[in-house]
């Protein structure tokens, strides 16, 4: 099994924060997660990220700096939710 070390942006972390995220879930995430490649992000991150989604959580990290830039949970129809209803259930 191959592990790899990842920074983590301020950006990130207060994300985790926000969301009620730890280092467990991210660990968890980046072990058994799905990974997917998006194209270049403009000028920030021009080779592309990684995403990793284990269950309802994703993790966004910059592909060739291995730097965790932003995690969130992956929830059905949330853009059409009201901001009072918002609320997740933690699956991990």
């Amino acid at each position: 099994q191959c592990f790899i070390e990842f920074g983590i942006t301020l950006h990130a972390y207060e994300r985790m924060r926000q969301r009620g995220i730890n280092e467990n879930m991210l660990k968890k995430t980046l072990e058994h997660g799905k990974i997917e490649h998006e194209g270049p992000q403009k000028i920030w991150d021009p080779y592309g990220r990684k995403l990793y989604t284990y269950k309802n959580m994703v993790i966004v990290t910059n592909y060739e700096q291995n730097r965790i830039v932003t995690v969130y949970w992956k929830i059905p129809n949330w853009d059409n939710l009201e901001k009072n209803q918002k609320k997740y259930k933690l699956l991990l």
